[in-house]
């Protein structure tokens, strides 16, 4: 006796799993390196911020101490320093002519000469004479070799700022100081933000201790302990110049996290879209593989139950054609009772044969189906003339409920015994046990009803959908027990919809099925 080789595992959901892992894998390290990426993006923009911080900084700088230079030299210029009395006559002058500044004149000797302070001049030209009376020694410290120095005090009532220029010609030996008002700063600075920097930002000018001398009565721009960037850039005004430090900063403080946030939000949210969208893709595709091998199972057993099916009645056709030819002395019933297991399995046959031929040309949309107007209950009533014989074979009880007035609806008349046919087989085959099928024929509505009713096995609720699917058969001890092809419903839903109408099932596991075909009346 041959031994059967051993049955195979199916490799179908291996292979799935493995081009599955195929795609995950990929896409979950290009998602790894496109999060790294991101950080990346963010780190370079906080760097490119930091970049033109710093160079908005050091550009405000150089134009600012350029402005302030230029007045120095402008003031200097104007003054005339041949003698004491051209000297002062020419700071005096030199207050009219450039508004927001103050001179002072200290020589060599220690005397005040501009502005005395013995003159009787009350306010700020007397307090000035007094200061720089107490502070002597600080006018001479900051001078350089070529004469010429910066003073910054600030221990005056306000920040106190000088221009100073050394005097060494004749009896005129001393020290000339350009003091430089607040408002003349702000107007400067106020120049400078407006012409070097863009908008959004802000400009402050710092004193060596940190004051704020620009815009005055405001804080320092905050300076974030920790983040993707600094949000401030401090810049030193030239050594020339004062000891000052220009700094540029958001007019928002929030303004580069809230930006490096968007755009990393905005990234993350796109590689999470186009994740999404691979794994749909992919869902997709393990969706229909798995479909597809399913529907090759079905197919594969429908090649296996038509067979069967097939066998089956050639097998009784057989074997009544071999006792009707080789037994001639069969009397008269007993040749009769072959002759109509012939005429009967000859019948299944051919409608087993003509179900999947029109199940083919459906699939290839070559049937083609002519409904005309016909009375509905007068073609299912020849039909189940023709079919009673065959269920009174089977031991059926056929109950017919039809109408007694004409029903008409547009019918391919063939086509609907095909349908009837399908639905009594399944009937005949799922009702082992209650041998009752009931035709009935009525109208409802704007359509006509043609049921099926059987008390058979049943049909779960949650199976009524995939029943109509091609080559489907329900997972069931009962269904598996018993052959078929899987295309009758399947090619009853068909028909349905080539007549404009539909099929639905009402159905409970052992409490029989009612299939129900409906039809678009035809009113005269």
């Amino acid at each position: 006796m041959a031994a059967h080789s051993p049955i195979k595992p199916r490799r179908t959901p291996r292979r799935v799993a493995v081009a599955v892992a195929i795609i995950v894998l990929p896409v979950m390290l290009l998602s790894v390196m496109a999060a790294r990426h991101i950080r990346h993006i963010a780190a370079a923009a906080g760097q490119r911020e930091a970049t033109a911080l710093n160079q908005f900084a050091r550009l405000a700088a150089r134009e600012l101490s350029h402005r302030l230079t230029q007045l120095e030299e402008d003031v200097i210029g104007f003054l005339d320093p041949a003698t004491e009395e051209s000297l002062t006559s020419s700071l005096e002058l030199a207050e009219l002519a450039f508004p927001g500044i103050g001179g002072f004149a200290l020589m060599a000797d220690g005397r005040v000469l501009y502005p005395r302070p013995d003159d009787g001049v009350p306010g700020e030209t007397a307090s000035r004479a007094a200061f720089v009376q107490a502070h002597r020694a600080d006018v001479f410290a900051p001078l350089s070799a070529d004469g010429l120095g910066h003073l910054f005090l600030t221990d005056a009532p306000s920040p106190w700022f000088a221009t100073l220029h050394a005097l060494r010609s004749g009896s005129t030996n001393g020290v000339v100081g350009i003091i430089w008002g607040a408002e003349r700063l702000d107007n400067w600075c106020a120049e400078v933000a407006r012409d070097m920097l863009p908008d959004g930002y802000i400009l402050q000018l710092l004193g060596p201790g940190q004051q704020v001398l620009y815009p005055r009565g405001q804080s320092l721009a905050p300076v974030p302990e920790a983040g993707p960037a600094p949000l401030v850039a401090d810049a030193l005004l030239p050594a020339h110049s004062f000891p000052w430090t220009l700094r540029v900063a958001p007019h928002d403080p929030n303004q580069l996290p809230r930006l490096i946030h968007n755009q990393v939000m905005l990234q993350t949210a796109a590689l999470a879209a186009l994740c999404l969208l691979i794994l749909a893709g992919l869902a997709m595709l393990v969706s229909v593989t798995l479909r597809e091998v399913e529907l090759g199972r079905m197919k594969a057993d429908f090649a296996a139950n038509v067979s069967h099916e097939l066998r089956t009645p050639l097998s009784l056709i057989r074997a009544a054609a071999e006792s009707l030819t080789t037994r001639p002395d069969l009397d008269a019933a007993r040749q009769s009772k072959y002759l109509r297991i012939l005429a009967t399995e000859t019948q299944r046959l051919s409608d087993l044969v003509d179900t999947v031929l029109r199940f083919s040309r459906i699939q290839r949309g070559t049937q083609r189906f002519t409904p005309v107007r016909a009375d509905v209950g007068a073609a299912v009533q020849s039909f189940l003339a023709r079919y009673r014989l065959y269920l009174d074979e089977q031991g059926f009880a056929l109950q017919e409920h039809l109408p007694a007035e004409p029903l008409c609806a547009p019918l391919d008349i063939e086509g609907l015994h095909l349908v009837l046919a399908n639905l009594i087989e399944n009937a005949v085959k799922f009702s082992p046990q209650h041998k009752n099928i009931t035709v009935s024929v009525e109208r409802r509505g704007a359509e006509a009803a043609i049921s099926v009713t059987d008390r058979g096995i049943g049909i779960a609720p949650d199976m009524h959908a995939r029943i109509f699917e091609s080559f489907y058969r329900v997972e069931a001890h009962a269904t598996k027990e018993t052959r078929g092809t899987g295309i009758g419903l399947a090619l009853v839903k068909e028909i349905a919809a080539a007549h404009n109408g539909r099929v639905t099932v009402d159905s409970t596991p052992g409490a029989g099925a009612t299939f129900t075909v409906w039809l678009p009346v035809a009113d005269a």
